[in-house]
């Protein structure tokens, strides 16, 4: 059974946490919110999440700063960027900090489902392959003995199944 992928939804506007929540419920993903960024990456550093929707015009902490904060830190889920004043300079610079996506409020709900499935799949895809790797090299390790060329053919082969 593959487990439920958790998006967190860092959005100060209640309504639109709402919306987005529901919509993103109602296809079987778990949701976190929080309203605002440092919020958002208490949550992050202390939960598991696969996707985060981020706004990109927050009171406080700017979502372009805490994408800016997730990218120094290293290793963060796919953060898709929401804005209500969406210009090319502002998508552009996201993409360049690291941000999976970037989409415009108020967002369709199913440009946004696909968005955001295509994020959780490829992170259920990374642990996956991340796991396999893990396998093969146990494997390798641990059941296949020898060095002869024959040998070094087969363990090839099954690295590249």
């Amino acid at each position: 059974m593959i487990p439920q992928p958790t998006v967190l939804i860092i959005d100060d506007e209640p309504a639109h946490r709402l919306m987005v929540r529901v919509v993103l419920g109602d296809a079987g993903f778990k949701v976190l919110e929080a309203d605002n960024g440092p919020a958002g990456l208490a949550t992050l550093r202390s939960k598991s999440v696969d996707v985060v929707l981020l706004d990109m015009r927050m009171p406080g902490m700017s979502g372009q700063e805490v994408l800016q904060r997730l990218h120094e830190e290293g290793n963060f889920p796919p953060v898709i960027m929401l804005t209500a004043f969406g210009n090319v300079g502002s998508a552009v610079e996201a993409m360049k900090i690291g941000a999976w996506d970037y989409l415009t409020k108020p967002t369709d709900n199913d440009e946004l489902l696909a968005v955001v499935k295509k994020a959780a799949e490829h992170v259920r895809l990374t642990r996956e392959n991340r796991g396999l790797k893990k396998q093969i090299g146990q494997l390798r390790d641990s059941k296949i003995i020898g060095n002869s060329k024959e040998i070094c053919k087969v363990v090839e082969l099954i690295e590249q199944v």
